[in-house]
């Protein structure tokens, strides 16, 4: 439908909290910045959670809500599992960003337990926005979905909400070049 925006949640597959990582988390965000860009969307709020991401998009150009979605579920899995080593691919350490690359390794190594290989459920959930009060009721619970489920008192603490953005102006997000 143009012109609508959509209020999407995906999941990870079985439910497992990938997104507790940071490094996950902030792999997501900077996917959705490129994806914006590449696949011209407007962004007006987000949330990741430790098994799912919500988001409310409305799409711009010729993509649609599945070619979004596509897109940033298959770039966000192929680069988390680089990251992790999962798909047995990493650069040489003489390549352009094989040096980043292999510090960013050697953290993850030392750091952090690694689960299983990251994959998503097949599909997604969209719901179109009928209203200004369905965007409203949308967006809170977007920003609110965190207090929800128990992690924090309040939206701000998030940090991995657009909570913040939202709050300072109430535009697209993610507009960085």
């Amino acid at each position: 439908m143009d012109g609508a925006v959509y209020f999407i949640t995906t999941k990870t597959k079985g439910n497992y909290p990938y997104f507790r990582d940071p490094i996950l988390a902030r792999l997501l965000i900077e996917e959705l910045r490129v994806a914006k860009q590449m696949k011209k969307f407007r962004l007006y709020g987000y949330v990741i959670m430790p098994d799912h991401l919500h988001a409310l998009i409305q799409p711009v150009g010729q993509f649609t809500i599945p070619q979004i979605m596509f897109t940033v579920k298959k770039q966000f899995t192929h680069e988390a599992n680089r990251i992790y080593g999962w798909n047995g691919k990493n650069p040489a350490p003489n390549a352009a960003g094989g040096q980043t690359f292999a510090r960013l390794r050697a953290y993850v190594d030392y750091n952090i337990k690694t689960g299983p290989r990251f994959a998503w459920q097949s599909s997604f959930h969209d719901h179109i926005i009928r209203d200004e009060r369905d965007f409203e009721n949308h967006i809170y619970y977007i920003h609110h979905n965190p207090i929800k489920a128990g992690y924090v008192k309040q939206a701000e603490e998030w940090p991995w909400s657009s909570y913040r953005e939202w709050t300072n102006e109430k535009t697209s997000l993610l507009d960085l070049p």
